[in-house]
């Protein structure tokens, strides 16, 4: 809701446009500390095991306890994990509020925040579709270190 409102602050006073990337800029700046603090990567590290895989499971337990999300199907690979969402309720509730733009500001924050824990995890993080940004499902693709098929650029 603090995103919805400084979004339309600015929307009213400088356009739609630049109220998204306003709020965008915001989001996108504060990623690089709350996705590390998210996985706890420092901890992570010291688990025993296969980094990757400890990455792997620690991504499936916290999808399916956040409700936010409705996990559609996990894909666990030696080299992939995907976990496919079809429903989130931010985007609900921004398209609810007539803000489709701060639905995609969690998108933004992923982009931004998983490329820094990316080398401490042997991970790269790649996402091709989301239902912010009209696709019917979003798909959370956590790849091995060097195995990545997709270019970051095509990431949404």
């Amino acid at each position: 809701l603090t995103m919805t409102a400084l979004f339309n602050v600015v929307a009213n006073k400088e356009g739609r446009e630049e109220g998204y990337r306003f709020t965008r800029s915001i989001f996108q700046g504060y990623a690089k500390y709350t996705i590390p603090a998210m996985y706890d990567v420092d901890n992570l590290r010291k688990c025993e095991g296969d980094l990757f895989t400890n990455y792997k499971e620690y991504n499936i337990a916290m999808f399916k306890a956040n409700q936010d999300y409705h996990v559609k199907e996990i894909k666990d690979e030696p080299d992939c994990l995907t976990i496919v969402v079809d429903k989130c309720l931010s985007v609900e509730i921004a398209n609810a509020l007539k803000c489709p733009e701060v639905g995609m500001l969690g998108c933004d924050h992923d982009l931004a925040g998983y490329p820094v824990i990316e080398d401490k995890v042997n991970s790269e993080f790649r996402r091709l579709h989301t239902i912010a940004k009209g696709d019917d499902v979003c798909d959370f693709m956590f790849f091995k270190k060097g195995t990545c098929p997709f270019d970051a650029s095509k990431s949404k």
